[in-house]
């Protein structure tokens, strides 16, 4: 009698194969979704959440825990900055308008890292400051479209 069983090898290839099979359409299709092309609108949601957390918590572990959380979805948002043009499809890489995008970008992921840096100087202000300039980021992209 054959035995037909599979090796540690042929399962780790059939495993390999079918991956690539179905994961690779779900992460194109999320790639170009309609939520895909307003992402950093939705950081910049989630940080202004973020920063108001942050201002009505008390002092102590969870003051500390809002900080971290809201430095995580700060730097998302910094992240998300520099992907907006690409994720739009608004500008191709070889454009001539690539690097003045990227320069702007470049600026306003500074100058929202400069606000937060503010928080650790002047909290309540830094707080209020910070989430303002995030929703001009915000009201910016929803008015142009997601084009950076």
């Amino acid at each position: 009698m054959h035995d037909a069983a599979f090796s540690f090898l042929d399962w780790t290839a059939m495993l390999a194969i079918m991956s690539c099979v179905i994961l690779g359409p779900v992460f194109w299709a999320a790639r170009w979704s309609s939520t895909a092309r307003f992402r950093l609108v939705l950081g910049v949601i989630d940080a202004v959440v973020a920063s108001g957390k942050t201002r009505t918590t008390p002092r102590g572990r969870a003051r500390a825990r809002a900080l971290r959380y809201l430095d995580r979805s700060c730097r998302l948002v910094e992240k998300r900055l520099f992907e907006v043009h690409r994720i739009a499809g608004s500008v191709p890489r070889r454009s001539s308008r690539f690097r003045p995008i990227k320069r702007h970008a470049a600026l306003v992921a500074g100058a929202h890292r400069m606000a937060l840096h503010q928080v650790d100087v002047v909290p309540e202000e830094a707080l209020t400051e910070l989430a303002r300039l995030q929703l001009t980021i915000a009201e910016g992209v929803e008015q142009e479209g997601p084009q950076t």
